[in-house]
């Protein structure tokens, strides 16, 4: 006769860790002519030089331009509540007061 002690344990799960998504640009901006011209200026200047012939470095150059003059955006998706969040806060500290006291 043969006796045996085993001992099984689980793995801890292995998570794949991915990469921070880019953040967006506020292309909305971009509605706005004045916005329009300085963008087209900065993009002229900075594609000016000769180091941007591959496309890693064309690629960043646009980019950083564009991060510069448009910047990035806020929010992803509007509230419904926006036109009354003044009111909405008032309530919501009102209510803490309360709660509070």
């Amino acid at each position: 006769m043969v006796r045996t002690t085993v001992l099984l344990t689980a793995k801890p799960v292995q998570r794949r860790h991915r990469a921070a998504p880019c953040k967006k640009l506020d292309v909305g901006k971009l509605k706005c002519d004045e916005t329009c011209l300085e963008l087209q200026k900065e993009l002229s200047s900075a594609l000016s030089s000769d180091d941007t012939g591959l496309w890693p470095q064309f690629k960043t150059t646009v980019f950083n331009t564009a991060a510069k003059v448009i910047g990035f955006r806020k929010t992803r998706h509007k509230d419904w509540f926006d036109e009354q969040d003044c009111e909405a806060r008032r309530l919501l500290d009102d209510m803490h007061e309360k709660h509070l006291t």
